[in-house]
């Protein structure tokens, strides 16, 4: 764990520290004033999912901080603005420089969605799906819905587009009629590719061989692209769009497949074959 979190440490933005006394996360410490240990303690709570309640225990025992649950939601609501500028610096270093982007027509938006439950054992269950604008990170569009039924699940269907937008979502938006959806309004998409319910035409109409292609890319980081179209199957508009893919390393193609066991368990189902390729092959 001690390895793992030096090697994170590696990846945050310069002055990341000073940054914690400037925006006030640090303000009302009695003892342990560290910006390191304070982070370490939040991403317990935002980044491994643990409750609050679990997240003070493990702080507690790890000798990280002596917070109760409720100072540590407290402590979490001071160090939003540090959060938020720790973002914007991550992405400004090493995602594309917002200058290209209004040069390339694109407003970028990312686009996600999560599930809340209401207290008590027999609470409602709800989905939030919102989006943020990159690079500053504000929220544009934040909307309930229940969790089952029509109109519910991820989709860019439940955003409005406006043209030379450009939605970026992870692969439970890959579907043709989302997709479609924001190229009718005059957006564009960034999205991970699911096998299950979008699939792809060559530019002459033939069904396209994504397998097939995949195994062209033989060495870890090869990275290759293919011309396609969205087969929206009669359904939805084709959408034309590329595929890219990149060769994963064999530490990276060992995490995937450990990560589709796992879940494969827990559905009490076997993974298929043409999933498990495209795994160790590409991401």
């Amino acid at each position: 764990m001690d390895e793992d979190w030096e090697l994170l440490l590696g990846f945050l933005p310069e002055g990341w520290e000073a940054l914690a006394a400037e925006s006030g996360a640090l303000k009302g410490l009695r003892k342990d004033r560290s910006p390191e240990n304070l982070l370490r303690v939040l991403l317990m709570h935002l980044g491994c999912g643990h409750s609050l309640r679990e997240t003070a225990v493990r702080a507690r025992h790890a000798g990280l901080a002596d917070l109760s649950q409720v100072a540590l939601k407290k402590r979490l609501a001071k160090s939003g603005p540090w959060l938020l500028s720790l973002c914007r610096a991550l992405f400004e270093e090493r995602g594309p420089a917002p200058a290209q982007c209004p040069e390339a027509g694109l407003r970028l938006r990312a686009v996600d969605a999560t599930t809340v439950k209401e207290p008590g054992r027999t609470g409602s269950l709800w989905r939030i799906h919102y989006s943020v604008r990159l690079p500053s990170l504000a929220c544009d569009r934040f909307v309930v819905t229940e969790t089952e039924g029509a109109g519910s699940g991820e989709s860019f269907r439940q955003f409005p587009v406006a043209e030379g937008e450009c939605l970026v979502g992870d692969r439970g938006y890959s579907t043709a009629s989302g997709i479609a959806h924001v190229a009718g309004a005059g957006g564009h998409v960034m999205v991970r590719a699911s096998t299950g319910p979008l699939h792809f035409l060559e530019p002459d109409g033939r069904r396209f061989d994504l397998l097939a292609a995949v195994s062209e890319l033989d060495r870890p980081g090869t990275v290759g692209s293919r011309d396609v179209a969205t087969d929206g199957n009669g359904s939805a508009a084709s959408v034309a769009g590329r595929v890219c893919a990149v060769r994963k390393s064999e530490a990276a193609i060992g995490m995937a497949l450990e990560k589709l066991r796992r879940k494969a368990a827990r559905d009490g189902r076997t993974p298929r074959p043409f999933n498990r390729t495209l795994l160790t092959r590409c991401s």
